[in-house]
């Protein structure tokens, strides 16, 4: 009998893994934000064109990819098993980051707080069960 092994995720599955993060956290809000645009009639904040703003948005997640697969990939031995307690952890963190937003800037309503609540309360459930099949721990026995 021998004693069972961990294998590493390899760079490219860990680029990978940062992608398929990337189009889930963007698309997600892009088909929530929508939705609630023709429910409520919510805009874009005015404060800055419309490039600008998309600019930002990407920026704003390509970072939240990174540190999102890269955290998981540094606990990935105590995090495996956990995806759903993992994207809780993150979702009270965005949800917290909607509401400081909507009290701080006047531009940003109370519709959009809520909308990016919902829009994490989706994507980030996704995300993390996604990294967890990618670069989760597999124990291999041999």
């Amino acid at each position: 009998m021998t004693p069972s092994t961990t294998q590493q995720p390899s760079k490219l599955r860990i680029a990978a893994c940062c992608s398929l993060v990337f189009a889930i956290i963007l698309i997600v809000p892009f088909i929530v934000y929508s939705g609630m645009a023709v429910v409520t009639g919510t805009q874009p904040p005015e404060d800055s064109s419309a490039g600008v703003f998309m600019i930002s948005v990407l920026i704003e997640k390509i970072g939240h990819s990174i540190a999102f697969v890269l955290v998981f990939y540094l606990g990935r031995r105590s995090l495996t098993g956990h995806w759903l307690l993992y994207a809780i952890a993150w979702w009270v963190m965005f949800a917290l980051g909607e509401l400081a937003l909507a009290v701080r800037q006047p531009t940003y309503t109370a519709e959009m707080a809520v909308g990016g609540v919902i829009a994490e309360a989706i994507y980030l459930p996704l995300a993390a069960f996604a990294v967890q099949r990618l670069i989760g721990v597999r124990s291999n026995t041999t």
